[in-house]
């Protein structure tokens, strides 16, 4: 067999691999925010009854079956910390997935301004890390600034938030799909943590393959997080991020 063809199959095999894997995964706990428009997180519920924050924020709400992020000039920061209803599987494939379904940065790239918004995932059951019980799995976000859009990546064995791609641009004509990947299973080993990203109908991205996922950590709770206000941030009045389909899938 031809090098080529040799390589052909190779990318056959694995195309045909994840596609398996994708439709092998079910899903454990979602959020559909199909609340009425105005409807605070608090209220707004999972497939298993579990509201979505167990804390209202003047800068987040449900708006056309999505949960928008704005600022209302008051909120400078959210970083609300909530669980999964109960026990996630520490086995196998977790996957925690969303879409953005609309961001517009476009006031707060005309101001030169800075905005951050996203989530995290996070152990606190059992973890201690830096004195408390809550370690970090994964963190991913979106960070405007100087008119362009990055996502960026918090990972336990890369504390900071690192660009893990960048578009060039303040107003997305489409939707951005995140999917953050851990492979229990194989944890502490390099391609236990992956996140993929889908642009509208294009193919899907592989941002990260090499991520490390912590020895001995499950997943409890995510984490949301906004920065209007805080440190840095000047997120403009207007301006609009929304988010859909927010789903924990599971392959066991």
């Amino acid at each position: 067999m031809s090098t080529s063809n040799l390589f052909s199959l190779l990318l056959l095999l694995i195309t045909s691999a994840k596609l398996v894997l994708a439709s092998t995964l079910v899903t454990k706990e979602e959020w559909t925010f199909s609340d009425p428009d105005g409807s605070e997180t608090t209220s707004s519920m999972s497939n298993l009854g579990n509201a979505f924050s167990r804390k209202d924020f003047g800068s987040l709400n449900i708006s056309d079956q999505s949960l928008q992020f704005g600022y209302d000039g008051q909120t400078d920061k959210i970083f609300s910390v909530n669980q999964f209803t109960g026990p996630v599987p520490s086995e196998g494939i977790v996957e925690m997935s969303w879409t953005f379904s609309s961001i517009d940065f476009s006031r707060t790239a005309l101001a030169s301004g800075i905005a951050n918004v996203g989530f995290d995932f996070r152990d606190q059951a059992g973890t201690p890390w830096m004195l408390k019980d809550d370690t970090l799995l994964a963190g991913v976000r979106l960070s405007h600034q100087k008119g362009k859009t990055r996502v960026q990546l918090q990972s336990s064995d890369v504390p900071k938030y690192t660009t893990i791609k960048i578009f060039p641009y303040a107003v997305f004509a489409e939707e951005l799909k995140v999917r953050v990947r851990f492979d229990f299973d194989q944890a502490g080993t390099v391609g236990s943590l992956q996140v993929i990203l889908q642009s509208g109908e294009q193919e899907e991205e592989y941002v990260v393959s090499d991520g490390v996922l912590p020895v001995g950590a499950n997943l409890t709770g995510y984490r949301i997080i906004q920065q209007t206000r805080n440190g840095k941030t000047n997120w403009a009045l207007g301006d609009l991020v929304t988010v859909n389909e927010y789903r924990l899938s599971a392959s066991n």
